[in-house]
């Protein structure tokens, strides 16, 4: 269930009442968040711009002592008189997803919304702990529903832990760039690949194989293409949790894999144009 500021504000008055009546100047230096009717749990959120789009901020959730959550959206690079919808989806940023909850839209003048949940849409319970373990994305859209800023979170939120291979240009190849593998926190990778020197109009598959480069096997893991474009860095992101064949697949497990990276056409490294070794082949 989704309420409004004015409820916001009259129940926030109501809690402090009280804990002032029980409590009197009493102080709670282990709680996180003193504030009357909050738990002192909370977590923010950093929203990254998309596409052309300038805007960006932070969600930060904060949970009260009723189960509820308050949501706090605060952007930059808002336009007056717009309104921008918000969404809690199912899945990764980079991958298709359903909504779970709608949110308050951010209001175009002040580059905020704030919400209080503790339902999903369809009339579920939904609580902090549910937030922090779930397989979705905070998205905030113009009206005709494009994404201009996003982030990933629960259990898809990006640790401080990730590793970056260079790509090498093969043969007479112009295309070089780099891979980055990201840990998320449920133990799952976020690949993200940079190519420079693409051209307009081409795709450009990529795969994680077996082996080294010395000795190259099969296709292990295909990565989402690079669309070319002339001038300026393209990118392709994937969200990898298991090997093509079947099987959960780490981050961990991709740190040491016995395997390297090929940017071109699926077959021998002859048709590379770009490559590195990876995992544990990386100093090869």
């Amino acid at each position: 269930m989704k309420k409004s500021i004015q409820s916001i504000l009259k129940m926030t008055a109501l809690a402090f009442v009280a804990s002032a009546f029980v409590f009197g100047c009493s102080d709670d230096d282990d709680n996180k968040d003193n504030s009357p009717g909050f738990t002192g749990e909370s977590h923010t959120y950093t929203l990254a711009a998309e596409g052309d789009s300038d805007i960006s901020g932070t969600a930060q959730f904060r949970e009260r002592t009723d189960g509820s959550m308050v949501v706090t959206v605060n952007m930059t690079g808002t336009t007056s008189g717009q309104s921008y919808p918000v969404y809690i989806r199912s899945n990764a940023a980079n991958q298709t997803g359903t909504t779970i909850v709608q949110l308050e839209p951010v209001n175009g003048e002040t580059g905020m919304s704030t919400t209080i949940i503790d339902e999903r849409d369809n009339g579920t319970s939904f609580t902090y702990d549910d937030l922090m373990g779930l397989n979705g994305t905070l998205v905030v859209t113009m009206s005709n529903e494009t994404v201009v800023s996003q982030a990933d979170i629960g259990s898809n939120e990006l640790t401080a832990t990730s590793r970056t291979y260079n790509l090498s240009s093969v043969g007479e190849s112009a295309v070089s760039g780099t891979v980055t593998f990201a840990k998320r926190m449920n133990g799952t990778t976020l690949v993200t690949t940079n190519l420079d020197g693409t051209e307009t109009g081409t795709a450009y598959p990529i795969a994680i194989y077996s082996s080294s480069l010395t000795t190259p096997g099969a296709s292990a893991i295909a990565l989402t293409n690079v669309n070319g474009s002339t001038g300026t860095t393209a990118t392709s992101t994937t969200s990898v949790s298991a090997l093509d064949a079947g099987g959960a697949v780490t981050y961990d497990q991709l740190n040491t894999f016995d395997g390297h990276i090929g940017v071109g056409t699926m077959g021998s490294p002859s048709t590379y144009i770009a490559s590195s070794n990876i995992g544990m082949n990386a100093d090869l």
